[in-house]
């Protein structure tokens, strides 16, 4: 009996110690192939026949993936992990895996495999503004907001009616193919409203874009000789302007003619000479197939905004839409990366109608210190202010509403994060608002107040200090207006100024403009 045991405890030790040399030769092959030409492949295989082995996805595809590789590597599940670099289970179907060469060729032999590429890395193909709004992959706003993860954007677009009398074609003559044009090439001069505003835009013909100012140089060039003869050269893309960022001459101007109580424009962001996506069947560009394109406009400056929103909503997922838009206007920047105040399209600095709260950082917004929070309820007497009959306000509000029990406000009184004041008789000249603020940092926080007053407006604001102890704490202060007797009478039509409150570590800040009567 004892031989018997003697003679099994030998047979395990024999099949232990072979496991173990045959794990270290896979271990020392590993190590081998690591000091070779191991590199990572994409491969893609045919998706798995459903037979009753295929029953639960997940598993059985990382099952089908394993036999593509090498016996030695799929037997070992620690090997396997070593070699498997992800698995792809929704749109495609393969692996990314660390293979050789060999391996790879021995693959082609297998039934179900299609291809496999080694890795490459791409540089990203889209504009640069991510990299000037401080947003940068992996790192700050962008990792803590998850980039956005769990945020949908929703475009509301009402789209045309291809049967109305605009689209109509009746009376215009046929299309010619071909005209007998002498031209070669354009200048396009931007007219003096444009300024200095350049964008890339695609032409069916070569094209030079100039100034305004280059415009005039231009044709005064011409006028000065019989035969002008000139070269224009292009000496390549200046990187890193220092007057960057400037607004364009079509970006969206102040004041608002409905609502002059809120401040147009509230925020700028990115919008010139932007590079996206592109639907081929749109035909703006000389070449009919392209998926990406270069345009300028509003149109491109709100998707960067509505992206920054997302974030915020991800890092913040109880925030408001007033208070994302809070934080972003009193974080915003009103210098340029000179450090100078941020111009228009003339060169000179833009004003609060062109400007807004500023152009707006991601950073800065994601920790805004302090936010003006709005309900939606406080929106309905803000609507019966601008004398909306009840009907009207409701198809907005979805719910019954009568303005005589409501009440209505002043539109400056709504909690916005800006002041935009009108004075236009002696009843006007003195006004009171109230704001209340939300503390969104530090529970123990001080805020002191900065203030700069609008030229020919006297200003006063209680308190002067805000303390808080608790986060998401509010505290309201008050603040008078008093436009002088003489505002207005030098043909100036509105100042600026703002309110700023300042902690350790915050900067909190509400434009300011004063509109007055010229008359």
């Amino acid at each position: 009996m004892e031989n018997k045991k003697c003679v099994m405890l030998q047979i395990i030790y024999l099949l232990g110690f072979s496991v173990m040399f045959y794990l270290s030769v896979a271990v020392a092959a590993e190590t081998d192939e690591g000091k070779s030409s191991m590199q990572t492949y994409i491969v893609w295989v045919k998706r798995p026949v459903q037979n009753l082995f295929f029953t639960k996805s997940h598993e059985d595809l990382e099952s089908w993936y394993q036999t593509f590789l090498p016996a030695t590597i799929a037997n070992s599940n620690e090997l396997t992990k070593r070699r498997m670099v992800h698995t792809y289970r929704n749109v495609a179907t393969g692996f990314a895996a660390k293979l050789t060469p060999a391996e790879v060729k021995a693959m082609d032999q297998k039934e179900g495999f299609v291809s496999a590429h080694p890795e490459r890395m791409l540089p990203l193909h889209t504009t640069h503004s991510p990299n000037f709004l401080g947003l940068q992959q992996g790192l700050g706003v962008w990792k803590g907001a998850n980039y956005g993860e769990g945020v949908i954007i929703g475009v509301l677009d009402t789209g045309i009616g291809p049967d109305h009398p605009s689209f109509s074609d009746e009376g215009v003559p046929p299309y010619q193919a071909s005209f007998e044009y002498d031209g070669a090439a354009m200048i396009l001069v931007n007219q003096a409203i444009d300024g200095y505003s350049v964008l890339a835009d695609a032409h069916v013909l070569p094209a030079t874009h100039v100034s305004y100012q280059a415009g005039l140089n231009i044709k005064a060039f011409i006028n000065s000789t019989s035969t002008p003869t000139a070269t224009i050269l292009f000496k390549g893309t200046v990187i890193g302007d220092p007057l960057a960022p400037k607004v364009a001459s079509f970006s969206s101007r102040g004041p608002s003619i409905t609502s002059p109580g809120i401040l147009k424009p509230d925020i700028i962001g990115p919008g010139v000479s932007i590079l996206a996506a592109w639907p081929v069947s749109v035909d703006n560009g000389t070449e009919g197939k392209a998926t990406f394109n270069m345009i300028s406009g509003t149109s491109m400056s709100c998707p960067h905004l509505s992206g920054i929103a997302a974030l915020l909503k991800s890092s913040h997922p109880d925030w408001s839409p007033a208070a994302i838009k809070s934080a972003i206007m009193t974080t915003a920047e009103v210098e340029n990366l000179a450090g100078s105040a941020i111009v228009d399209q003339t060169l000179f600095p833009a004003d609060i109608f062109a400007l807004g709260a500023g152009h707006v950082n991601p950073s800065k917004a994601n920790d805004p210190g302090l936010i003006y929070d709005i309900q939606p309820e406080d929106y309905i007497p803000y609507l019966c202010g601008l004398n909306y009959t009840d009907e009207q306000i409701q198809v907005i509000t979805q719910q019954t509403v009568n303005c005589s029990q409501v009440g209505a406000v002043p539109e400056a009184q709504l909690n916005y994060p800006t002041f935009s004041i009108k004075t236009g008789s002696s009843e006007t000249r003195t006004q009171y608002y109230t704001r209340t603020v939300t503390n969104v940092g530090p529970a123990n926080s001080t805020y002191n107040l900065a203030l700069v007053v609008p030229p020919k407006v006297g200003m006063s604001v209680n308190p002067q200090v805000l303390t808080f102890t608790e986060v998401n704490q509010k505290i309201t202060y008050h603040v008078e207006f008093n436009a002088h007797d003489d505002a207005g009478k030098d043909g100036v039509p509105f100042a600026e100024g703002y309110l700023r409150w300042v902690s350790d570590k915050h900067s909190v800040t509400t434009r300011i403009v004063a509109t007055f009567s010229t008359q």
